[in-house]
């Protein structure tokens, strides 16, 4: 029950540890040769972990140096590393850990005494750069068997090692082992089996990086060399106030040559022990930002903190899929923000601050956070707040006047709708702020302007601003504004008023645009008048320059007029599509508007057409309503009710001239 690979016509040779490995799965060691495995090596590791910090020793190292075996054996650690291991195995084998650390004895000492003869008989030589690959090769053919020519392959790269002082000079005798030559596949895997045992030690990134703290810089090294970070970006780093950006980092020249070793595909074993360094770290207590004196949570930077480690765990998921380092690394993320998430760092940070405040914050966290235990509290403590009953007071009292006020209540609504709550939760919530700033809206008359037929232009160019900029919650709220906005926002008193501070044409063209542009984005039509085209058909000119002086005033200046029917239809058939709009007199001679109608009818059945009467009777009505009229107007009319037509009838999705050129 060992983890070999059975090679054709001899012993085994060792297999591939697999990626994510957990060290109380190891193999069951029942053959000297089983000690020699990758996972043997990695469970070796864990359980001989202070030795070989200590000594600045791999596993490897450890099975092929006969010298650090004999210091091994007057350790401290070592009997308790052996009865660690028989635990492990016993359980799997059903014996007593008794029974089973006599056999791991023996095999540790038949170990050594393969480890003296091998080296005593074969001599392998130390490896040297630029010349690595041909060793691994003139060892194999002198090797009996696979198992031996790894074995041989290993020593060679022990005592080129153990020039190394401390992990980082061992990184660096790698790195300029990979650099010196294109490794053949045998040799890789022989220095891609130790680069992981490096990597994986206990303080050795912070050798390799030349980097003790603060964290934030390490987390941004590793990042760095798993190549997911590029080496200038400071992605840890708080942004600097102005709106200014960081500086940029500069890293050693060992991260960068880390990063360039470890993108190939055949270092396998050395990138699971750079994800091994990255959760050791992130397992770390310390902050990414240093606590402030006095906050005792930690709380008043607790959303700075959340934000760091939002960007790290999204650089961690490159192309926004899985986690590099697998489910382990976003456990210890989860572990990490779950240490610094509770409702007394809440309470800490949202401490003096209006319930607003408060609720926008918690809204903010709910999308940082990382992992189900930290994201409960968050959202229990928001629920919290939501359905308090005294919520609405609450939250209309963080605003001093009447419009922040309103939109206060919108900006909640927004926040909810886009949280990561479940849909029902979410719908209820928006009904009930929709409820709150309706009753808001009715108690201090937010609309009571537009109860008059005509309200201030101020006051309606206020609304429109609201709306656009989403100060009305969606529902029934925004409904109204919109309603009232689609009525009067275009008269031109309201349009007047609005390009009053124009000082020339230019200048008024682009306010008009501009209107036209809050009117879209508070989603309420907007006709440019000023691009309409206008057939105006009556017989008598008084009426008719009275029309024409209307639409003038509205800012139409595209009009065309035509003394009868007849008339308007030679116009037609010199101009077809040439009108957005026809305002005709009923009563004319030659050719009567219900005529004029029934003829516009049977070629344009869509175009707006008004009609304009002395006889607003029943029956008149009927018969314009039955050849599809779009609208009527009785005679005599003031200026503001046919503003109001027009605007209705080009409001009505009659919309021919808006995005026309020219």
């Amino acid at each position: 029950m060992s983890s070999q690979t059975q090679t054709a016509g001899g012993p085994t040779a060792p297999s591939a540890a697999p990626a994510g490995f957990d060290a109380e799965a190891a193999p069951l060691c029942e053959r000297v040769d089983d000690l020699y495995q990758p996972a043997a090596r990695l469970l070796a590791g864990r359980l001989l972990a202070p030795f070989l910090e200590g000594h600045h020793a791999t596993p490897t190292e450890l099975l092929h140096s006969p010298t650090l075996q004999k210091h091994v054996e007057g350790d401290r650690h070592w009997q308790g590393a052996l009865q660690r291991a028989a635990d492990i195995q016993a359980k799997q084998l059903g014996v007593k850990p008794s029974e089973r650390i006599g056999t791991l004895t023996a095999l540790a000492t038949k170990a050594q005494k393969r480890t003296r003869a091998r080296i005593l008989e074969k001599k392998p030589p130390e490896a040297r750069p630029g010349a690595f690959s041909d060793q691994v090769a003139a060892l194999r053919q002198a090797a009996g068997d696979v198992a031996e020519a790894a074995f041989l392959a290993d020593s060679a790269l022990t005592q080129y090692l153990q020039g190394g002082r401390d992990w980082g000079e061992k990184a660096e005798r790698i790195l300029v082992l990979c650099e010196a030559e294109s490794l053949s596949a045998e040799a890789k895997a022989r220095v891609d089996q130790v680069l992981g045992e490096v990597l994986r030690a206990g303080g050795a990134i912070h050798d390799v990086c030349e980097r003790v703290d603060p964290i934030n810089m390490v987390l941004e090294d590793l990042l760095v060399m798993a190549g997911v970070l590029a080496p200038e970006t400071p992605l840890l780093e708080p942004d600097p106030p102005g709106g200014r950006a960081p500086p940029e980092r500069t890293r050693i020249d060992q991260v960068l040559r880390l990063r360039a070793v470890l993108a190939d595909e055949g270092m396998e074993q050395a990138r699971a022990g750079l994800m091994a360094a990255l959760h050791r770290e992130l397992a770390r207590r310390d902050r990414l930002l240093p606590s402030v004196a006095g906050d005792a949570y930690g709380g008043g930077q607790l959303l700075a903190e959340l934000q760091l480690i939002s960007r790290l765990a999204q650089a961690l998921k490159p192309g926004g899929h899985a986690f590099l380092g697998g489910h382990a690394t976003a456990d210890a993320i989860e572990k990490r923000v779950a240490r610094i998430v509770s409702t007394g760092a809440l309470q800490d940070m949202l401490a003096g601050k209006t319930v607003l405040e408060k609720v926008e914050t918690l809204f903010d966290m709910q999308k940082m956070v990382f992992g189900a235990y930290a994201r409960k509290i968050v959202e229990e403590y928001l629920r919290s707040f939501l359905e308090d009953r005294d919520f609405a007071g609450r939250l209309l009292d963080s605003s001093k006047t009447r419009l922040r006020k309103l939109r206060s209540v919108a900006d909640v609504q927004r926040r909810v709708k886009e949280s990561l709550f479940a849909a029902e939760e979410r719908m209820n919530w928006a009904t009930m702020l929709d409820q709150v700033q309706l009753t808001f809206i009715r108690t201090n008359h937010v609309f009571a302007p537009f109860e008059k037929d005509k309200p201030p232009p101020q006051k309606v160019l206020e609304t429109l601003d609201l709306c656009a900029e989403g100060a009305f919650t969606e529902g029934e709220c925004v409904k109204r504004a919109r309603a009232h906005l689609t009525r009067y926002a275009q008269r031109p008193t309201v349009i007047r008023e609005f390009l009053s501070g124009a000082s020339d044409s230019a200048e008024g063209a682009k306010r008009l645009a501009l209107l036209g542009e809050k009117m879209r984005a508070a989603g309420v039509p907007f006709v440019d008048v000023t691009r309409m085209r206008v057939m105006v058909v009556e017989d008598e000119e008084a009426s008719a320059s009275y029309i024409r002086m209307v639409l003038g005033d509205m800012g139409v200046s595209q009009i065309t007029s035509a003394e009868d029917g007849h008339q308007a239809l030679d116009l037609f058939a010199e101009q077809d599509d040439a009108f957005d709009l026809v305002i005709s007199d009923w009563m004319m001679p030659r050719m009567s508007g219900i005529d004029l109608l029934k003829q516009v009818r049977s070629t344009h059945s869509k175009l707006p057409f008004l009609m304009v009467t002395a006889l607003a009777t029943q029956p008149a009505v009927e018969e314009a309503m039955a050849h599809d009229v779009t609208a009527y107007i009785a005679k005599p009319f003031p200026p503001e009710q046919l503003e109001e037509k027009v605007m209705v009838l080009m409001n009505r999705g009659h919309r021919v001239h808006e995005g026309r050129k020219g």
